[in-house]
């Protein structure tokens, strides 16, 4: 078996894993809710800016931030080790645990302990290691790692639990949640007395004080810190921050985006070990408490990665798990599959590639779905699918790509080549689909594309050859003397012209002037999520030519991909393309269509008014419908209030589905590279559909039309699916 036959079979293990799939589908269900409501009143948006810079000064100030805690720590009794490497850190514990004649340690749960294996070095010692968190310690007894930063045993259900505990004790075992932890109570209780040594991580730790912050829920990180003589605590060299203010900012939001707590049940703050001046006020360490605190600090490749630009954003993190909370592909799969050998999720993945993890495969890092959907949970605005999008090219420029993917690629990189090897592909099909309509079982390789979803035929007559008759005709009055720019994009081109021609009537008809710039190719995006920067580049650049020529007000796109590539990736493909004069306009004009692209809801809504345009409505829907938010508009640009306010003054009775913003599974090239993935997400979207009783859902996204019609027509589903700008156009 080869290693992507390995890879796919572990992915269909995940998928076919029910247990697994409970398991995360109670946890995601549950965590959404207990969110929202611990974020009422909250800023997030100024909550993460006032974060974000707080820990990008923390970076900075990272040298000498650690001479400072290392100076206040000391001052208060504490011993503090740097330890430069995992075996230094180790050496260190079990150097320390041999000469005070440790034989047992507790543990309070720590990932930078998983990170260092402490647990098997330790035991190589004859140290017995004992965890008491809870999902630390189901795992411990299970023989597993953690698949989760705040939730480690999140991938288990209780059934599994009681059943593991049944084995492991003999005994007989409920399956409730209470009765589980108390019989954990009553296992663990003793250890707790017995240990010599209590090993815990830390949250934060404040530079001006030396103090370290831990939070947690069950109780067990204060008497691991407490009760044993020695205490031991491990932390990264990220955890750092210069002052207690800035500690309570990342608190303020720490619990509320981890588990959807206003605070955790224990935030401890811990300043030097247990001392008393009760007798005659002289200071006399180790009371009730330890009577010593060593603290380890950890680089391990820390200060490299603050020293990378590319990278350096990861040491941002906080731990509180909400990108994976939050992640498609982590929502089906779990964090063993996607993620590395310590860490889990898309920034799991990221973390142990840069640290050099052998545990990493590179198929792991394509399974992020470039959703956006962490960055817009992530309380430090940390761009993980970017960095992934890094990653992805730095393999691709040293493996290459197979050439099933060079192929297309090749093609995509010359517009017009592309553009007629889709209209020969579209005339063949008469000889294959004669019947026409949308496929419903392709042949061959192909066969995975319609194995959850039924496909659009390719059109004959593309929209650019389309829309030549429509602008022919003269707009309304305007509303506003504007020239607005339309690009079209692939699937709107050669898939669903009838949605380009929707957005131009509708601009028509509020009296807009609109062209469609002649030679436009592909954004782009396939090419730059797939690793190849290069054809992303030269694509980025053969657009800007044909955008930047013309005298217009706005781009304007019908699919949220193209918009944000065009707002984003545009001036950051141009940024380092070069010296010269050309590269220079390049650059200049990327940033002038950045500014000027808007998403099509978005541009009847913030320029031209909602209740200007609808004042020419000539009528209403007067429909029950639902929407889904396509991931690019609602997490890339914002964009979730501007289509919900024209559906509702078209008359559209709204009613929400659980998670409107939860991904539907297409993300382009990846429902082709893993359609089986692809489909696990999007039947879930499906029954939140369903669930709504609508009988049409309505989207601003081509590709998510794609996924979720075509998921509608498999299935046999009356429910509808249709772009905003369709209703729209029929109500003007």
């Amino acid at each position: 078996m080869n290693r992507d036959e390995d890879f796919s079979r572990l992915l269909q293990l995940a998928l076919q894993n029910e247990n697994l799939q409970a398991a995360l589908k109670r946890f995601i269900a549950a965590y959404r809710t207990q969110r929202a409501k611990a974020m009422e009143g909250i800023d997030f948006n100024a909550v993460r800016e006032e974060l974000r810079k707080i820990k990008e000064q923390a970076v900075d100030q990272l040298p000498r931030l650690i001479r400072t805690f290392r100076e206040q720590a000391e001052k208060v009794g504490a011993v503090v080790f740097q330890a430069k490497t995992t075996e230094d850190a180790n050496r260190y514990i079990a150097s320390l645990a041999e000469s005070r004649g440790v034989r047992l340690v507790v543990k309070a749960k720590s990932m930078l302990t998983e990170e260092l294996g402490l647990n098997r070095f330790l035991e190589t010692k004859d140290i017995r290691v004992v965890e008491t968190d809870l999902g630390e310690w189901i795992l411990q007894l299970a023989g597993e790692r953690p698949s989760h930063f705040t939730a480690p045993a999140i991938h288990k259900t209780r059934e599994e639990v009681a059943k593991l505990f049944r084995e492991r004790f003999g005994e007989d075992v409920p399956e409730d949640i209470p009765g589980l932890v108390r019989i954990a109570r009553q296992r663990l209780r003793q250890e707790f007395f017995d240990a010599q040594m209590g090993i815990t991580g830390a949250n934060i730790a404040i530079a001006e004080s030396g103090t370290l912050v831990m939070v947690t829920n069950e109780g067990n990180g204060r008497l691991v810190s407490t009760l044993p003589p020695v205490h031991v605590a491990v932390l990264g060299l990220e955890k750092l921050v210069p002052r207690a203010e800035d500690a309570l900012s990342i608190l303020k939001i720490l619990a509320r985006n981890a588990t959807g707590q206003i605070l955790t049940s224990y935030t401890s703050f811990i300043t030097g070990p247990s001392r008393t001046a009760d007798i005659e006020k002289s200071l006399t360490i180790g009371v009730h408490g330890p009577e010593a605190l060593h603290i380890v600090l950890v680089d391990n490749g820390r200060m490299d990665l603050r020293d990378d630009p590319d990278f350096r954003e990861l040491l941002y993190c906080i731990k509180c798990g909400a990108c994976l909370n939050t992640c498609p592909s982590y929502g089906v799969l779990g964090g063993h599959i996607f993620g590395g050998g310590t860490y889990a999720g898309g920034i799991g993945t990221a973390l142990e590639y840069v640290s050099g993890s052998e545990a990493i495969r590179p198929e792991q890092v394509k399974l992020c779905s470039g959703c956006l959907t962490c960055r817009a949970f992530c309380p430090v605005d940390i761009d993980t699918p970017g960095i992934l999008r890094k990653i992805t090219t730095e393999l691709v420029e040293q493996q290459g790509l197979p050439f099933l993917q060079r192929l297309p690629l090749g093609l995509l990189r010359h517009p017009s080549l592309f553009h007629e090897a889709l209209r020969a592909a579209a005339a063949a099909q008469v000889f294959v689909h004669p019947g026409g309509g949308d496929y419903r079982n392709l042949p061959g390789p192909l066969k995975p594309l319609t194995r959850f979803r039924t496909v659009p035929p390719l059109q004959v007559r593309t929209f650019r050859e389309r829309v030549k008759d429509l602008l022919r005709q003269d707009p309304t009055p305007p509303i506003q003397p504007l020239t607005v720019a339309f690009f079209a994009g692939c699937m709107i081109e050669h898939c669903y012209p009838e949605i380009g021609e929707a957005v131009v009537r509708v601009l028509q008809k509020l009296g807009i002037t609109v062209v469609y710039p002649e030679g436009q190719g592909c954004c782009g995006i396939p090419a730059y999520q797939m690793g190849d920067r290069k054809t992303a580049r030269d694509l980025a650049a053969w657009n800007i030519r044909v955008l930047d020529s013309g005298r217009f007000d706005y781009i304007l796109t019908a699919c949220p991909t193209c918009s944000t590539t065009l707002k984003r990736d545009f001036p950051e493909l141009m940024e380092n393309v070069g010296p010269g004069e050309e590269q220079k306009q390049l650059r200049e004009g990327a940033r002038r269509i950045a500014g000027k692209t808007r998403d099509f809801a978005g541009f009847l809504v913030k320029e031209l008014g909602l209740e200007a345009v609808t004042a020419r409505l000539k009528g209403t829907a007067d429909a029950e419908a639902t929407y889904h938010d396509a991931c690019h508009l609602r997490s890339g640009m914002s964009g979730e209030q501007e289509p919900r306010a024209l559906l509702s003054k078209v008359g559209v009775r709204l009613k929400e589905m659980e998670a409107p913003e939860a991904c539907c599974g297409f993300a382009g090239s990846y429902s082709i590279s893993y359609p089986d993935v692809s489909a696990s997400i999007l039947g879930k979207k499906l029954q939140t559909i369903r669930d709504t009783g609508a009988d049409t859902v309505f989207m601003d996204c081509p590709g998510c039309l794609m996924q979720i019609a075509g998921g509608l027509k498999k299935e046999g589903s009356d429910i509808k699916a249709a772009h905003t700008a369709t209703l729209l156009d029929g109500l003007l």
